[in-house]
């Protein structure tokens, strides 16, 4: 990379391609780490204004990049059965009301025994 400051389409683009790669493990836990990460680093260093210190980011995030789509495919490849979370997920995804109505429904009150 020259010494020039990487323009923001080309760190959207890194963002975005993150993101993407992230949201294609099949595991939860990767899937949901990758995507937390992602989002807490790009918004820890979005105030950044040394060039040098975003280019090193920038290479960063690229081998991060690489990395993830890697991990990705082989997590795809040797995935195991869905997650409980991944089903409750999709549930609620398809029909968000059962899931007010069924703990809207809960009683919530803590009764005291007597001695």
């Amino acid at each position: 990379m020259s010494s020039s400051i990487i323009p923001k389409s080309q760190i959207l683009s890194l963002y975005k391609g993150l993101l993407k790669g992230g949201k294609q493990f099949s595991d939860y836990n990767f899937r949901e780490y990758t995507l937390r990460c992602t989002r807490e680093d790009f918004k820890k260093n979005k105030t950044i204004t040394d060039k040098e210190k975003i280019k090193q980011l920038y290479e960063k995030g690229i081998k991060n990049l690489g990395i993830v789509q890697r991990q990705s495919l082989i997590n795809q490849m040797y995935s195991k059965q869905i997650s409980i979370m991944d089903s409750r997920a999709k549930a609620f995804r398809e029909n968000p009301d059962l899931f007010t109505a069924q703990y809207s429904n809960m009683d919530t009150s803590v009764e005291q025994e007597e001695d």
